[in-house]
């Protein structure tokens, strides 16, 4: 039979979900035929350019679908411009009841799921999973929660061949972590996919994240207004995190825009002190970095730390330094937990002022991205939204 007058309507029993991306859409269209046996074991299928032509794609959509089914096994090449089907269709295991149920799911990866008692502000992790389990609800669909960790290869192959509405990985994945693994899998079978976060790594996937520049900027600048003209950073956090770059490109700027001379970064690893003992160590060790830019003729009257579970250490430091914390030096902090903060119970001195992210709110935003994706109102480049933190001050002030 020639393939360009092959017959190629929507199956019945796979319908084409318009909700997908587009080459999600030809990847199930075409899964579809070829397990009602439209297209048989052997049978050429037809151009790219017909298939693209029959289901109003692109070329290119259409071609990179047919890798996708390349990779599954469902085809393979016939000389050097051609295509066949390769599986035959009782051989091919489909998961088409958990489709039913999975087309109106979003999947979500996180090792977080619901806050503890004890955490109630909204800068902790868990407010991201919140806000998309959260939005998710609202926008009338089902919602999976996948640990990525313990979600197996296999796992992630029946989720991929189910079809969800699409993927929110809430995780802060790096560059070898399994959730990245995972993403990649789901992305690259055309399931849409959402990422929390702004690594540079991560630019291939849409992503939502917090406006890290914006957030270090207005906090600069609320300093500046509080009279403080020598804010220094104190960054205590492992080498190579996304927000280093934006948040320091935040406080030049604020410093520059008031002609004043921007310090340089301090880095310390960071220590965290649950127990008397470590709280001590984590205290000195500060006071360690800091001493220097305490005392002398131009010290340091502000200090900016990395997280709000830092400020504490940084308000013993000061004191250590013979300076007085919520005085002499203002203790900035970021992300807005302090109230929750076991370190709180060694140190009375609380940051005189915080960044809240909205966690919740950055990933109702992954949600709303997502559904935008897959309802085709997007440019096929990868997005990425920024959310704008605020600046919050305590009672410190």
């Amino acid at each position: 039979m020639n393939p360009a007058s092959i017959t190629l309507n929507s199956p019945p029993s796979s319908p084409m979900k318009e909700w997908l991306a587009p080459r999600a859409q030809v990847v199930s269209h075409l899964r579809g035929w070829i397990e009602d046996g439209t297209l048989s074991q052997g049978q050429q299928l037809p151009s790219e350019r017909t298939l693209a032509q029959q289901l109003g794609v692109s070329r290119e959509t259409v071609r990179s679908a047919l890798e996708v089914l390349f990779e599954e096994g469902l085809i393979r090449p016939n000389g050097a411009r051609s295509r066949i089907v390769s599986v035959p269709v009782d051989q091919k295991q489909t998961t088409r009841g958990a489709g039913k149920l999975l087309e109106n799911s979003v999947a979500v990866l996180t090792r977080h799921v619901e806050a503890r008692a004890s955490r109630r502000s909204s800068g902790w992790y868990e407010y991201f999973a919140q806000g998309v389990t959260v939005a998710v609800r609202e926008s009338g669909l089902h919602v999976l929660t996948l640990h990525p960790d313990r979600a197996s290869e296999e796992e992630i192959e029946h989720l991929c061949e189910a079809a969800p509405r699409g993927v929110v990985v809430v995780d802060t994945i790096g560059d070898s972590s399994a959730a990245l693994r995972e993403a990649q899998i789901l992305q690259k079978r055309g399931v849409p996919v959402v990422v929390l976060g702004d690594a540079p790594h991560l630019e291939g996937f849409d992503r939502v994240a917090s406006d890290h520049e914006t957030g270090s900027y207005e906090l600069t600048k609320w300093l500046l207004a509080q009279g403080r003209r020598r804010p220094l950073l104190l960054w205590q956090a492992p080498p190579g995190v996304s927000w280093f770059a934006p948040r320091r490109a935040g406080y030049e700027r604020a410093m520059r825009e008031a002609g004043l001379e921007a310090l340089p970064v301090i880095e310390m690893e960071p220590i965290f002190a649950d127990d008397l003992a470590l709280w001590e160590k984590s205290a000195r060790a500060t006071a360690g970095y800091l001493v220097e830019h305490l005392v002398g003729a131009t010290p340091a009257d502000a200090v900016m730390v990395a997280t709000d579970s830092a400020a504490f250490a940084a308000a013993a430091a000061c004191r250590l330094c013979g300076r007085q914390p919520s005085r002499d030096v203002l203790i900035a902090g970021y992300d807005n937990y302090w109230r929750d903060c076991a370190e709180r119970s060694f140190e009375s001195a609380v940051p005189a002022v915080t960044v809240e992210k909205f966690n919740d709110q950055i990933g109702a935003q992954a949600v709303r991205l997502l559904l935008d994706r897959v309802s085709a109102h997007l440019p096929c480049e990868p997005q990425l939204r920024l959310v704008a933190p605020q600046v919050i001050a305590t009672e410190a002030v």
